[in-house]
């Protein structure tokens, strides 16, 4: 009689045991790899947008991309869009009409008289306009921000309240599906003089405000020309510490314990330590104080908890003393006297 050989019980535990071990060892690698091409991507989305932004300030002389609307010189092809209040009340009008018309929902709510300072999470729609991208588009998404990937990738199901963290669903609330994961700095856009500056509400950092209305607030028309050291210079962050750690999160302030994915205005992209950037301000109206106030951090619906909810209020690339004269990396602070 021919013996069977197989298997004893003890090989198979070793080969089972072998293959868990190759398990355990590969499954970290390639999360590695996977956060890795994240971060790739998120770059290259930068990229492309730095990229952008020098085709446009070359077909719009010299201007940087932004919500620019004035009063006195909007028009719309839809008639409910027409006959801003003020230019800030232009800037939520020229952002409605991008989304109706690059989001075929030409029935979108107006924004006209909603409490929205949209410059700086939204005036990415001006470059996608300009591109003759549809909206939502992913180029302006990290791929990291899986909350705001659900909302762009089924703008209805968010209006309908099917997608769970949400910033607020019903009217107006159906811009946030169109929001960016990358804000550009309040310098690129605010060109207003000392006293009417948008600044940090000193409750809630997370939010920008801006006083002097009509009677000294100027945003949009920042020129590339105004650019001190493009190569130094922040223009977008990405609002969230998503890829390095649990908790190295920012929003409208900086935390210095972040690293983040940065977009120059020499149309570089590359990842930053906080740490290493210039101090900044937190009192844009004051930009040459060196005095820094505690600021609370209030997470939005779609932030994680931080251990510390306060912070030193310290702007780094996120109020650049000087403004776009000035340095946030590789170099000393600019101080420019009557900035």
């Amino acid at each position: 009689m021919k013996r069977r050989s197989a298997f004893t019980l003890i090989e198979l535990l070793v080969v089972i045991a072998i293959i868990a071990l190759l398990i355990s060892i590969l499954l970290p690698a390639l999360g590695e790899a996977r956060k890795a091409a994240k971060l790739a991507k998120g770059l290259s989305n930068m990229h492309q947008l730095s990229v952008a932004t020098h085709s446009y300030t070359t077909d719009f002389q010299d201007r940087l991309w932004a919500l620019n609307a004035k009063r006195t010189h909007w028009t719309s092809t839809y008639t409910d869009l027409l006959n801003p209040a003020d230019d800030m009340e232009a800037a939520r009008l020229q952002m409605t009409d991008i989304i109706r018309r690059r989001g075929d929902r030409p029935s979108f709510p107006s924004l006209r008289s909603v409490a929205l300072f949209p410059h700086l999470t939204y005036s990415h729609l001006i470059l996608l306009d300009y591109l003759n991208f549809e909206l939502p588009n992913l180029v302006a998404i990290s791929p990291d921000d899986k909350d705001r990937l659900k909302w762009a990738g089924d703008p209805a199901g968010y209006d309908a309240g099917l997608y769970t963290p949400n910033l607020g669903v019903g009217g107006v609330n159906q811009r946030h599906p169109y929001g960016s994961s990358y804000r550009i700095v309040p310098a690129s856009v605010d060109d207003s003089p000392v006293g009417t500056r948008m600044y940090p509400d000193p409750a809630n950092h997370n939010q920008v405000w801006s006083y002097g209305g009509a009677n000294g607030t100027k945003l949009g028309g920042r020129r590339m020309s105004d650019i001190g050291y493009p190569a130094q210079k922040v223009h977008m962050y990405d609002t969230l510490g998503r890829h390095f750690g649990r908790f190295n999160w920012s929003q409208a302030f900086i935390f210095e314990q972040c690293r983040q994915p940065l977009a120059l205005l020499d149309a570089s992209a590359a990842v930053r330590a906080n740490r290493d950037s210039n101090r900044g301000t937190d009192q844009p109206n004051n930009p040459n104080s060196t005095a820094s106030a505690s600021l609370t951090y209030v997470p939005s619906a779609i932030e994680p908890p931080v251990p510390n909810p306060n912070t030193p209020g310290t702007g780094y690339y996120m109020w650049t003393r000087s403004g776009m004269k000035g340095v946030d990396f590789g170099g000393k602070e600019v101080r420019i006297t009557g900035y």
